[in-house]
């Protein structure tokens, strides 16, 4: 804590002998960046996915394993574990899909598919389907976890994509910081199959917003960055 609070301090004393002229380029790079088409909602999207991965799957799944399911802690770390591997497994698989066919092709079917698992997830209590949907979910999750960064450094320009990245990681730590608290609550005022309802409904609602803004995209986010250049 205290080398956070000094490194705080550090930041914030840079900040203030930062000449103005600096600041107000600063400031205008970044509008230019969320004046870029979908580079906002990809932020969003960003947060939504960190905010499911650590508040429920994180946080709450093992907790439901524990107290809807029955498992001990060897079956719920084991369940866990399968969800991770599930991850591993389909982060590259992702990346190399949304490079073959384009970012909103693979983005927008996997979201959905990812707000479907989760949803069937909080039903199940049967040792078999939750290993099974565990690791799926996992799949889903790593699925599409790659692709807001990547369709974010198509959109912007190369000279401001090191400021679109840090926007999109100031918004995927937001989501980590928010997800536990607003999941959590929904768990204990409601249910605790509430966060994975509301978790894969609003999966579907960015899947929706995604292709609403779809068209305002660069064409690379359809036809995919290998496609174009053979």
């Amino acid at each position: 804590m205290v080398v956070a609070a000094l490194t705080v301090l550090r930041w914030a004393s840079l900040a203030s002998a930062t000449p103005s002229r600096q600041r107000s380029q600063n400031r205008r790079a970044l509008s230019r960046v969320l004046h870029t088409p979908g580079v906002v909602l990809m932020g969003v999207t960003s947060a939504l996915l960190t905010a499911i991965q650590v508040g429920v799957l994180v946080f709450l799944f093992p907790l439901y394993l524990f107290t809807r399911a029955g498992f001990g802690p060897k079956a719920v770390g084991t369940v866990v574990s399968l969800s991770v591997l599930g991850r591993l497994m389909a982060l590259w698989l992702g990346g190399t899909a949304s490079d073959r066919w384009g970012r909103m092709r693979v983005l927008l079917p996997g979201l959905l598919v990812y707000a479907a698992l989760l949803a069937g997830t909080s039903q199940l209590t049967q040792p078999v389907g939750l290993g099974i949907c565990s690791f799926a979910v996992g799949a889903a999750a790593g699925f599409v976890a790659a692709i807001p960064t990547a369709l974010t450094s198509d959109q912007v320009e190369r000279s401001l994509q090191g400021i679109a990245i840090g926007w999109l990681r100031t918004m995927s730590d937001g989501g980590q910081i928010v997800g536990p608290l607003a999941m959590g609550a929904l768990a204990d005022s409601l249910d605790l199959s509430a966060p994975f309802l509301v978790g894969a409904a609003m999966l579907a609602v960015a899947a929706w917003q995604c292709r609403r803004q779809a068209n305002t995209m660069s064409p690379a986010t359809f036809a995919g960055k290998i496609h174009d250049d053979t």
